[in-house]
């Protein structure tokens, strides 16, 4: 039987590991990504994104740049322009690590041997995808 993934059962869907995730140090930098889907496609997304993103994320905690990375879904579904069916969550070491192309493009090239294939998968991400757009995140002290 196929296991498939239902937005109203994709309650907080958590991708990476628990040992994974850190405390945010004073220094680190936090990025979320919000993906709107075409109906109807959002199994098809997860799977691509876990194909391609995932591997890429694991191999950035690895050499150190990345400390975190989460993806969720929301309990209820909104309508409308605000609507968003996958949201990334990225806690960078520093600033600096979250804008290194080079350290991105090595993890990219160890992950994947076939340049080709990961276009084609990043090709494939792009036409399920509605919409996409990425904010940067801070912590507020709560007293």
């Amino acid at each position: 039987m196929k296991k498939t993934l239902s937005p109203m059962l994709f309650k907080f869907f958590s991708i990476a590991e628990p040992h994974l995730f850190s405390t945010d140090s004073p220094f680190s930098f936090k990025t979320v990504t919000y993906y709107k889907v075409k109906p109807g496609r959002l199994n098809e997304f997860v799977a691509l994104w876990k194909k391609s993103a995932q591997p890429i994320y694991k191999e950035l905690v690895a050499q150190g740049h990345l400390l975190s990375f989460k993806a969720r879904s929301p309990l209820y579904q909104s309508t409308g322009s605000n609507r968003w069916d996958m949201k990334v969550e990225l806690t960078y070491k520093t600033e600096e690590a979250a804008f290194d192309e080079v350290a991105r493009t090595q993890a990219v090239n160890k992950v994947f041997r076939d340049a080709d294939a990961y276009r084609r998968t990043q090709a494939h991400l792009a036409e399920v995808v509605l919409a996409q757009w990425a904010v940067k995140a801070t912590n507020f002290i709560l007293n």
